[in-house]
């Protein structure tokens, strides 16, 4: 088998090789440029999902190394994106469109981006905005918010389709009819069209609502069944299903007999359109009040769907009639192509986010000199620990912070810390804790778990004290060893625990459906 990491780098590979084809043709015709360019002349930018973890980020950079998309890993030929920073940078150019309410100096901005497999929630407010005829001046955001988002998008929205089928045709009937490609393309095609037409009027049950059907023609040839046949089938179990559940529970009803001339044809009811549509709509719709009530409590200016769910009239529908009341609501007709030409703006000026939230609380254990009068009571004494060779009484496990969970970090901001190396070793380990507690001491503490080593090699004897600095305002932490001057000796690599990181982000959402809890607010 191809292991992920192959596969993604496979799959970069292709796109590098498909790009620069392309792009040295075109030169050639042109200019006559197109045999000088070489990888290296390419800035890469790379989309990624803004609920990633770290360790996800660093996982796509190593396979772009390994396509050879930039000679090592630390390359600044390559910029990692957030996918939902890139749609809230693309809203600047949206805003400056005929028809849109204008963006203003210290508007805030909620981006959705509904994809296929997540819903990526970014915030930003604009700081400084650039002046029509001043090109010396940039736009510039701050991030009002960590990454965040949820695990739905429209994959989900068809795997509830499929489970429909496997109840309309059967179990050992669809397995069949999904293992033959004329089928299964009749099938996958006829609900992509169907879902890419539909309006939020398809959803009510008014009868003069349009109506929706799906061809099934291949699938009832391949079956030797009649439609008919099938539609009795599954109502007489979706009726005998609804009364076990009880009062209030509408069954999803089929029915076939408008269109007597083409008994192929299956007519989609709007209760089966909630059914595959309704969970991953709500979902979308909860974590963004969820979203307002934690960490934007001031409200926002404008909220813009993108991505190919943004499109999907029945979630503008349901947005609109939840928030229009709060803010402007923006649903750009080149929604699907945001985050492409947002990726491409943010690549050539990154800095146009110049501050991020910490999404968790990060430090680094060191051990401290016990001070009497501080040390010598709880929790600080059970630290407490005799070092023979200096003779002297040392607190361990301390935890040293570099930035806490939802603090505004500064792009440029780079935060330090220096060890003096332990006898003569040939490297130096650095482990690097996090919580999303905003208060640490120790790194014994429930819920601070080590998020991930650094190892930097030295030649024995030849460095009394490393100084490490670690970046936390880009997309990616980044780590250096800086010289006695402060100036940037190298960069190395992070060694993340994948346990540790899981558990951090996994505390740290719960910790903020408590805090949802806690605080509602009327939308």
């Amino acid at each position: 088998g191809i292991s992920y990491f192959e596969l993604i780098s496979a799959v970069l590979r292709r796109i590098k090789d498909t790009a620069l084809e392309r792009i040295r043709r075109d030169q050639a015709n042109s200019v006559g440029l197109g045999d000088s360019l070489e990888v290296s002349d390419i800035l890469w930018v790379v989309t990624v999902p803004s609920i990633w973890r770290e360790s996800d980020k660093q996982f796509m950079r190593r396979a772009a190394r390994d396509a050879e998309l930039i000679q090592d890993e630390f390359s600044g030929d390559l910029v990692i994106a957030l996918e939902s920073e890139c749609a809230a940078v693309w809203s600047e150019v949206l805003f400056d469109r005929k028809g849109c309410t204008p963006i203003k100096e210290g508007d805030r901005v909620l981006c959705l981006d509904c994809g296929g497999g997540t819903v990526d929630i970014s915030a930003i407010r604009v700081v400084t905005k650039k002046n029509i005829g001043s090109p010396e001046q940039e736009t510039l955001m701050a991030q009002l918010l960590p990454p965040t988002g949820v695990k739905v998008g429209s994959q989900e929205i068809d795997r509830r389709f499929r489970k429909f089928l496997r109840q309309f045709l059967g179990e050992e009937n669809f397995d069949h009819c999904w293992a033959q490609p004329e089928v299964r393309m009749e099938l996958q095609d006829g609900w992509e069209r169907l879902k890419c037409s539909l309006q939020a009027n398809n959803f009510s049950s008014k009868r003069r609502a349009p109506v929706k059907t799906l061809n099934l023609e291949a699938t009832l040839s391949e079956l030797k069944v009649k439609l008919a046949d099938l539609v009795n089938v599954y109502n007489a179990y979706a009726l005998d299903k609804a009364r076990k559940r009880g009062r209030g529970t509408k069954p999803i009803r089929l029915d076939y007999r408008k269109l007597t001339r083409r008994p192929c044809v299956l007519i989609i009811p709007p209760t089966l359109l909630h059914y595959c549509f309704d969970s991953t709509i709500s979902l979308i719709v909860e974590k963004t009040k969820e979203v307002l009530s934690t960490y934007l409590k001031d409200g926002v200016e404008h909220l813009i769907l993108y991505g190919g769910l943004g499109k999907c009239d029945y979630l503008q529908f349901c947005v609109d009639r939840t928030f229009s009341r709060v803010c402007n609501i923006h649903k750009p007709t080149d929604a699907s192509l945001a985050v492409m030409k947002g990726a491409v703006k943010y690549g050539m000026f990154p800095r146009i986010i110049n501050s991020r939230r910490a999404r968790m609380t990060v430090g680094v254990k060191v051990t401290l000199p016990f001070i009497r009068g501080m040390h010598n009571k709880q929790p600080h004494i059970k630290h407490k620990q005799y070092d023979e060779a200096s003779r002297e009484y040392y607190i361990r496990d301390a935890f040293k912070t570099f930035v806490v969970r939802g603090q505004l970090v500064d792009v440029s901001g780079r935060y330090t810390h220096t060890f003096s190396p332990a006898g003569n070793r040939d490297s130096i380990k650095f482990d690097i804790y996090a919580s999303s507690a905003q208060r640490v001491e120790y790194v014994t503490e429930p819920g601070c778990l080590k998020l991930a080593r650094i190892v930097v090699p030295i030649k024995k004897g030849s460095m009394s004290k490393v100084t490490m600095s670690l970046s936390f305002g880009y997309t990616e932490i980044r780590a250096y060893v800086l010289d006695e001057e402060g100036r940037v000796v190298r960069e190395v690599p992070l060694l993340f625990d994948h346990v540790g990181e899981n558990a951090i982000i996994s505390e740290g959402e719960a910790q903020d459906e408590d805090d949802f809890k806690k605080t509602s607010i009327d939308l």
